[in-house]
């Protein structure tokens, strides 16, 4: 009987097959994965618009039946607002508009 050494294949790495299956796989995960996140993001976007709906309108109503002058203030930087309400009627000028020069 004739032995040949190198007759039987040791495999050391992956096959360009397992290599697709494996990446199909982790593409499959990933996409799941933003398309799930996405959502999220959208839900608190559409939760948070809906809300600050409901107190522009709340406000504008409020303002009517008790005949008061409301504002509404955003802070940007701060990422919040708040409601400043007076019996007194004022008017708001751009910065600068009323500055005097002497």
């Amino acid at each position: 009987m004739r032995i040949f050494p190198h007759s039987k294949r040791t495999s050391s790495g992956f096959t360009l097959f397992e290599l697709l299956i494996a990446l199909a796989v982790v593409t499959l995960i990933v996409g799941m994965v933003v398309a799930v996140g996405g959502d999220f993001v959208d839900r608190d976007l559409k939760r948070t618009s809906n809300q600050l709906a409901s107190t522009i309108r709340y406000l504008y109503n409020k303002s009517i039946l008790d005949g008061i002058y409301i504002r509404l203030v955003f802070d940007l930087e701060e990422r919040s607002y708040w409601v400043e309400a007076t019996g007194d009627p004022y008017l708001m000028s751009a910065p600068g508009e009323f500055d005097v020069q002497s």
